[in-house]
């Protein structure tokens, strides 16, 4: 029924009245429901643009409320409009997920002038994951991940916001003397890819966009984005400032790596059991 929904030529008023229904519905069947939709949504590689361009941004727009979303921006034509929204992938994962239609990392729209590619945005946005964890994750221990196009499951562009993996975060912190304002590598867990890795000394994104400053690191990044992964993760370095560390990774075509950043996320924010 629902494949039949979204398929047809009914898609804006069905795919509204499918996903408003099951993802919404209060009881405790519906609930059950929901989660079952919800999987089969992800099996669509449109599933993220539908629920934010046909129900998130229109119940904000007429009903005043995002729902199913956390939170939509103004729709005033703001350069990088997005929705916040909890993943059903992981208890405390949050996604933003951009109400402009871009596919993912490849869009030529992220490297305009002027742009944070959304990642100021998303770094803000942790607050949502502070929330559910009663603010006790630290700012170490806060992702953000983008995957390349060979490693994702939709065509929307959506930035991971999640805890980072203890082994990871702990890496990063051993390792903190070798890692500096310009590019070098770095392998790290859970699968020992390489990543290359930067620091950035800024307490914010605002001034920063990860998707150029990969672009930028040469014409292997710059002429194919679509394989590329980016993460950013908080970091506290040891003279006390805040900052970030930037990762860069390259898929291998037809090899073990398909540049997945959102593998140094933890879903379970498993490092709350962890603390160091």
């Amino acid at each position: 029924m629902l494949r039949f929904f979204m398929a047809t030529g009914r898609g804006r008023l069905s795919v509204r009245v499918v996903l408003v229904f099951m993802l919404l519905a209060p009881t405790a069947v519906a609930h059950a429901d929901s989660d079952r939709v919800w999987k089969l949504l992800h099996l669509r590689s449109d599933a993220l643009w539908q629920l934010v361009h046909y129900v998130c941004v229109p119940d904000q727009l007429r009903l005043h409320t995002p729902a199913p979303c956390r939170y939509v921006t103004p729709q005033d034509g703001r350069a990088e409009g997005y929705a916040i929204l909890k993943d059903r992938i992981g208890v405390r994962q949050f996604l933003l997920i951009p109400t402009a239609r871009l596919t993912g990392i490849e869009s030529p729209d992220l490297l305009l002038p002027g742009r944070s590619g959304y990642w100021a945005q998303a770094w803000d946005s942790r607050v949502y994951l502070e929330a559910l964890l009663d603010n006790r994750v630290p700012r170490d221990g806060i992702g953000l991940a983008v995957n390349s196009a060979l490693a994702r499951t939709q065509n929307q562009l959506h930035i991971h916001i999640d805890c980072v993996r203890p082994d990871v975060r702990q890496a990063l912190k051993d390792r903190e003397r070798q890692i500096h304002s310009y590019w070098t590598e770095i392998s790290l867990p859970p699968h020992n890819h390489s990543y290359a890795i930067r620091r950035l000394d800024v307490e914010d994104l605002s001034t920063s966009n990860p998707f150029r400053m990969v672009a930028d690191r040469g014409p292997d990044q710059a002429g194919d984005m679509a394989i590329q992964t980016v993460v950013v993760v908080g970091a506290v370095f040891r003279n006390g400032r805040d900052g970030f560390y930037l990762l860069n990774d390259q898929a291998s075509i037809g090899g073990d790596d398909p540049a997945a950043g959102e593998e140094l996320l933890d879903h379970a924010c498993s490092l709350l059991s962890h603390r160091s």
